[in-house]
């Protein structure tokens, strides 16, 4: 036990003991009195040496009275305290649960979730923070008591998603703000992000002790889908053996069901052909891990689409920018003559003004109002054509040049890079028109509706330099594919714990249940429903299928009891030293009453 002191200016209170040291230290001055000898041997007769001391220790007792009394209220403003070591098991913790897809994977009867589950309560403290380790992690609760921590558990499940758990206990650490303990519940099979022996070790590097409680058992037989490639008209899986001998396994993909021999440690190749928009491929064989035995393929209602482009003057940029796309079978018409084939999407650029006939703007609209795509790209006198209602912007005086800048950040705008232009047209938007780029306050990218179709206004002229850029076919193909409807398979594919994000909330029918937002994580496998388009989340994530981890991380859930901990704390004694020189003061009192001082 150790005395020490918050603030040591507030010593300098002590100085008021100088004075009192002083008054004490002047005597009277002596005075000279005469009297008779007798006098003074009687009252000698009457007293002794010893009363002499007494008289002179009861003096300096009201001395020793005021000078406790202003050494105690001055420690005051010092705020004294006293620190000794005190055991603690944790009294504010947080926990770092796995609920990555490998959580599922069966210990006997338990998974290594539900494990998890039964020895949390072991360890809560007074006060808990819970963060979820997945492929984000996930700050669920933050000092919460014991009985609100099991209350939110006993709700929860388990995802199916890739694990960042070094990440996880990262958060762990930040979220007790250097004062606490950290406990983590998982198999230690990190897939992605900060290794966990990394994490422990900047967290333990703080002061924030970390225990690693391992549910994973060696000695699982596991085969699982762990890769996938995908074309619009066929498609293969890869599936890897993580057993530890030669095995024949059942594996159906669509309703084709094969035999496949399959070594220790190698991954064997199925190759398909879609027969319809989905298919279904699956592990029949049983293992350790179920989850990664089954893949849900989305693929696109068409294979290829129709796009017609109308210009009459060739651009070898612009035709190859859309051709690159690989979706769209391309035809060329120069106006007059326009075909009155229907197509799924219309591209317009460089027009001959003159030579459009009357209608034909017309009849384009109607084409789109049926469900057809449009695209418009402007042109020197753009602003003198009338398109009609095509037209999403109204295009008003020229700009010379400006800067672009991204107004709205989505699946067609993400990571572009269009620079400066020169050139361009100042438009007011139309009626549910959204500008998603912008250069001097006047969009130069907007989508809008149009019936059931979709149009956009791309106000980059031919004859400015974003031609040349690499992002140029990349921004073509991404227009072709929204004014289409229809996107690329990789699109519709994806990897749980994979982030989808829609340009605006929208109504998403997931495996679990449904949700209304504009960003959802991808943590279940099977197919979601936006709006009328469906998209698939598989795990394919060989890392995570991997359930026998290569090293031991930890104590085995089985053994393991949190060891407490020695901790420094602080007694502060100002209310004490305040209350003590109080009391001194109250004894002075007394004693100068006593002594019949007044």
């Amino acid at each position: 036990m150790a005395l020490g002191f918050e603030s040591l200016i507030g010593l300098l209170a002590l100085v008021s003991l100088i004075p009192l040291i002083i008054l004490y230290l002047i005597k009277p001055k002596p005075k000279e009195i005469q009297v008779p000898s007798l006098m003074f041997f009687i009252k000698l007769a009457g007293s002794n040496i010893k009363s002499s001391f007494l008289r002179n220790i009861l003096r300096d007792l009201l001395f020793i009275f005021q000078f406790l009394a202003i050494v105690l209220i001055a420690l005051t403003f010092a705020e004294p305290y006293f620190t000794y070591e005190k055991e603690v098991i944790g009294e504010k913790l947080a926990i770092v649960l796995d609920v990555s897809a490998s959580s599922q994977v069966k210990e006997n009867s338990k998974t290594r979730f539900d494990l998890a589950l039964g020895d949390i309560e072991k360890v809560l403290g007074v006060k808990n923070n819970l963060i979820l380790a997945k492929s984000v992690p996930f700050f669920a609760l933050k000092d919460k008591s014991k009985k609100e921590v099991l209350g939110y558990l006993s709700k929860l499940k388990p995802t199916e998603s890739r694990s960042k758990i070094g990440d996880a206990i990262i958060a762990a650490g930040e979220s007790l703000e250097g004062d606490g303990r950290v406990v983590v519940f998982s198999d230690f099979i990190n897939t992605e992000g900060v290794s966990p022996t990394v994490a422990k070790n900047v967290l333990e590097s703080k002061g924030i002790k970390t225990d690693f409680v391992n549910t994973a058992k060696a000695g699982k037989i596991n085969f699982g889908i762990v890769n996938l490639n995908l074309d619009n008209d066929k498609g293969s899986l890869f599936i890897k053996s993580f057993s530890d001998k030669e095995e024949t396994i059942k594996v159906r993909v669509g309703d084709q069901v094969k035999d496949i021999k399959i070594s220790p440690g190698s991954i064997e190749t199925i190759s398909f052909k879609p027969q319809g928009v989905s298919l279904s491929a699956e592990i029949l064989t049983d293992d350790d891990f179920k989850q990664d035995n089954k893949i849900d393929i989305i693929f696109p209602s068409k294979i290829k689409l129709n796009a017609l482009l109308i210009t009459n003057k060739k651009s070898i940029y612009l035709e190859s920018a859309i051709l690159s796309s690989g979706l769209v079978d391309l035809d060329i018409a120069e106006p007059p003559v326009i075909p009155s084939k229907d197509y799924d999407i219309y591209i317009i650029s460089e027009i001959d003004k003159s030579k459009i006939l009357a209608g034909t703007f017309d009849d384009l609209s109607k084409k789109v109002e049926s469900d057809a795509g449009l695209i418009i790209q402007a042109q020197d006198n753009s602003n003198a054509i009338d398109y009609k209602d095509i037209l999403n912007v109204k295009l008003n005086k020229k700009i010379p040049s400006g800067v672009t800048t991204i107004d709205q950040v989505s699946k067609i705008t993400r990571d572009m890079e269009i620079g400066r232009l020169n050139d361009f047209f100042s438009t007011t938007l139309k009626e549910k028109t959204s500008s998603l780029a912008s250069a001097g306050n006047s969009s130069i990218l907007s989508i809008a509706g149009l019936g059931k179709g979709r149009t956009v206004y791309l106000g980059v002229q031919e004859s400015n330099d974003f031609k040349f850029s690499p992002s140029y076919p990349v921004l073509i193909t991404r227009l072709v594919e929204w004014v289409s409807g229809k996107e690329d398979v990789k699109a519709l594919n994806y990897k749980t714990g994979d982030r989808y994000l829609t340009e605006k909330s929208v109504n998403i029918e997931t495996p679990v249940g449904s949700v209304l937002t504009d960003n959802l994580f991808l943590e279940y496998q099977g197919v979601y429903i936006v709006d009328d388009k469906r998209i698939s989340a598989n795990i394919i994530s060989e890392m995570e299928s991997d359930i026998n981890p290569n090293e031991k991380i930890g104590d085995n859930i089985e053994s393991f009891s949190l060891k407490a901990l020695k901790r420094k704390e602080k007694k502060d004694v100002s209310l004490l030293a305040l209350i003590l020189g109080a009391i001194f003061i109250f004894l002075e009192l007394i004693y100068t009453k006593v002594r019949g001082d007044f």
